[in-house]
């Protein structure tokens, strides 16, 4: 345990006993009948900064009040961490740093300068995140991100990017709401910190992000299965979309040129396949029919082994106006697939003049079922 655990513990310990906490029944369940076990005052509260819901958007970080002032964060007493305790001891913290600022806490907002406001003035705004030892990834979700668009797919007014991860992680710029990605950071962890870096360009327009930093230990539950993946979907049902398509707009969108990174969906219990479907797609021009196979040269979302429940051929490739696994079809249909693992690869060209505008797939991981009866039933 470490010291600054066990300082906490022995302080909100020594606290509850004099408010006369009772340690008879910690989970204060009130059932007759049930034995309760004896619980030491050193394990009533184990506030190790894990992550809280503070709001219906946010998440913060469980910690002493008192230390949550002390970082700058701001909490609601009545919502506590730990049902046993109430909220006299572990609150909800949510934790914000801006230009300039150090990130060494999990699950820590990065905000532009001004927010809530929009931010306008040409500047270079950046943090650094000093990770823990035993960190082995930072997921960042994005849960607002609205910088200037690309030009012909490139980010050249505005761009956010990861100096020391510039390999796995791609620059981007635009409208990235509701996405993610993962950087992978062991090898940084003790011997170099990470950057997080906005550069605002010459352009008086309106910019606004908020982006929760999320620190992850080796081995975690939530800890990807392998590293290669940008972004990682742990639920058996979930939305995929792509960097830069803005749903509320998307005659605007466009797909930022040069990509090529790898989704994963984490396969979960008696799940043995995935059913894809489009709520939006357009990765080229294709008279508004679907384009697959060697079709497929430039943007592209490759689905290994995917087929159409109708067809007994397999497709990896899809682009066009329309998704789906049958050849020039005008209607968009589902892409079975059984491959494992479950990955999607993206791809898009450095050719400004192919790029299409973008997706939003949702997956299904469906009951496991024979192979053969998946190709054939209707």
């Amino acid at each position: 345990m470490s010291s600054l655990r066990l300082v906490i513990t022995i302080a909100v310990s020594v606290a509850a006993l004099a408010a006369g906490v009772s340690f008879s029944d910690p989970m204060g369940s009130g059932i007759p009948g049930r034995t309760a076990r004896a619980v030491s005052p050193f394990e009533i509260i184990n506030i190790d900064h894990t992550p809280c819901r503070y709001d219906s958007k946010r998440q913060g970080t469980c910690m002493l009040g008192v230390s949550c002032t002390a970082a700058g964060g701001r909490f609601n007493a009545t919502n506590p961490c730990d049902p046993r305790t109430g909220s006299t001891f572990g609150v909800c913290c949510l934790l914000q740093q801006t230009c300039d600022g150090v990130i060494m806490t999990n699950n820590t907002y990065f905000v532009n300068p001004d927010f809530p406001s929009d931010t306008t003035e040409s500047q270079t705004c950046e943090i650094t995140v000093m990770p823990p030892r035993g960190t082995c990834y930072l997921r960042l979700d994005f849960t607002n991100f609205t910088i200037h668009d690309p030009v012909q797919g490139a980010c050249v007014a505005d761009q956010f990017h990861v100096p020391e991860a510039e390999h796995d992680a791609p620059m981007l710029c635009g409208y990235n709401n509701e996405t993610h990605m993962y950087i992978y950071v062991r090898d940084l962890v003790g011997k170099q910190n990470v950057t997080l870096r906005f550069n605002l360009g010459e352009w008086n327009g309106p910019r606004q992000w908020m982006i929760n930093v999320a620190q992850i230990e080796c081995g975690q539950d939530w800890t990807p299965g392998e590293r290669g993946c940008l972004q990682v979907h742990m639920a058996a049902n979930d939305t995929v979309r792509s960097y830069n398509y803005d749903e509320r707009n998307p005659g605007r969108s466009t797909m930022l040129a040069g990509l090529d990174y790898t989704v994963c969906v984490r396969q979960a219990q008696s799940r043995c396949y995935v059913r894809w479907v489009s709520e939006f797609f357009s990765l080229s021009a294709s008279n508004g029919t679907t384009a697959v196979g060697q079709a497929c040269t430039q943007n592209y979302v490759l689905i290994n082994q995917g087929f159409d429940v109708k067809q007994k051929t397999s497709i990896d490739r899809y682009c066009g106006d329309v998704f789906g696994a049958r050849k020039n079809s005008t209607s968009a249909s589902p892409v079975i697939s059984t491959a494992r693992p479950y990955h999607v690869r993206v791809r898009t060209s450095t050719n400004a003049t192919a790029l299409g505008r973008g997706f939003i797939l949702k997956y299904s991981q469906l009951q496991c079922l024979n192979t053969r009866v998946i190709s054939y039933r209707d």
